[in-house]
């Protein structure tokens, strides 16, 4: 079955977190269904991003209604997310972006940051910081690009590559702290850190 703005029925496209008109049914197959899309897409001939299936046409809808009820489902879940980001991703002009995630993040955790990354196909774009590499692993690594370290400046050093010439560089080059491009972007899938504990 098609796409619809942004949201599929195995929930690889869906927010991360707020309304949800199906929940129940994506608590059981969004996870197992979006890794296994993620880590089965087939790369680029040009480039280490994830890429569409090539030749695999679009599904065949054998329900009646199932069309509409997609349909309503994508509307409902974009208009009620007005000001998220995953929402627009699928706008950007690769060209004009580039992503840095911190593996880790306690901040923005890595499944919100994968959700806009996915949304808009921008993994071409996409660097993964990889702070649980460093001696400063225990740290929240969120605010690591103002921070007076080695990550940090070569942080700012891609980031200055991109506005000066539109490059993408990787700022370690054979180092293991940074991904350009994203070994497994199925890492992006958990939190990577422990979780408070939850409320009964």
């Amino acid at each position: 079955m098609p796409e619809r703005e942004g949201v599929d029925l195995l929930g690889g496209r869906r927010p991360p977190a707020g309304v949800q008109l199906d929940q129940p049914r994506e608590v059981v197959l969004a996870r197992d269904a979006r890794v296994n899309r993620i880590r089965n897409r087939p790369r680029c001939s040009n480039c280490a991003c994830p890429g569409e299936h090539a030749g695999e046409g679009p599904g065949t809808v054998t329900v009646p209604g199932a069309v509409a009820i997609q349909e309503y489902l994508a509307r409902a879940t974009w208009l009620a997310r007005p000001g998220s980001p995953e929402t627009f991703s699928p706008l950007i002009e690769p060209e004009r972006a580039v992503f840095q995630v911190a593996f880790g993040d306690q901040t923005v955790p890595n499944p919100a940051s994968c959700t806009v990354i996915d949304a808009g196909d921008l993994w071409s774009r996409t660097s993964l910081y990889r702070n649980d590499r460093t001696a400063n692993a225990a740290d929240n690594p969120h605010g690591f690009l103002l921070q007076p370290l080695p990550a940090g400046m070569q942080g700012q050093a891609q980031v200055a590559a991109f506005l000066g010439r539109g490059e993408v560089i990787d700022p370690d080059g054979a180092g293991n702290v940074w991904e350009v491009p994203i070994a497994d972007p199925a890492v992006l899938l958990q939190l990577d850190f422990a979780q408070p504990a939850l409320r009964p």
